[in-house]
């Protein structure tokens, strides 16, 4: 009796041993690659939400200069006036007002657009402290640029307005050698992260009076 129960315990596992041990093993493996997956979802999540939360920032940057956009107006040969502010669908040059934020106090010149940067392009924004004598000479490369967001796909700018006298404002691609400025300027912008398409949306309103 002693040596076949020896024999019987030499023998190792039994199938049915075998085959709870391969089960187990194999919800095991289950709850690991599982646990990775969810794992690489989250980061993968916090991601993309990081990288939509440095577009709306962006967005926030641009949009308190644009509200700062001031109606200063500069001699015209043709019209004797106009107020210096050029919108188009790509960009927008504009008179903006600091208060002593984030830049000295007084008039700059100001514009939004795209940089190329690559097979891409940079989002930002080009400033210069502003004299009237020195406004047809105003231009990116006498500019500093600062970078709102980086791997931008597209820019677009619209305004809203009255264009005519007379009739009702409406929206235009393009702001140019007006009296006056956009009621509204709209800013839409889009990019790529980590294989997701973004789109960033605001509109800001403008002051019409000098103050």
């Amino acid at each position: 009796m002693r040596r076949r129960t020896r024999r019987r315990a030499d023998a190792g596992f039994t199938l049915l041993e075998l085959l709870i041990s391969l089960a187990l093993l194999a919800l095991l493996m289950g709850s690991l690659l599982g646990g990775m997956q969810l794992g690489r979802k989250a980061f993968e999540t916090s991601r993309a939400n990081q990288s939509v939360g440095d577009l709306e920032a962006a967005a926030t940057a641009l949009t308190d200069v644009l509200s700062h956009a001031y109606p200063l107006a500069i001699p015209d040969p043709k019209k004797g006036q106009i107020l210096f502010f050029y919108g188009s669908p790509e960009s927008c040059l504009f008179i903006s007002l600091s208060e002593g934020r984030t830049l000295p106090g007084g008039f700059f010149a100001s514009e939004i657009g795209l940089a190329p940067n690559g097979d891409s392009a940079d989002l930002a924004l080009w400033t210069e402290s502003f004299r009237s004598a020195d406004a047809a000479r105003i231009n990116r490369a006498s500019m500093q640029k600062t970078e709102a967001a980086r791997g931008v796909s597209f820019l677009q700018l619209s305004y809203f307005g009255v264009i005519e006298d007379g009739k009702p404002p409406r929206w235009s691609d393009n702001w140019n050698d007006a009296t006056h400025l956009p009621q509204l300027v709209a800013l839409r912008f889009g990019a790529v992260r980590f294989g997701r398409p973004i789109q960033i949306s605001v509109t800001v309103a403008l002051r019409q009076e000098a103050q």
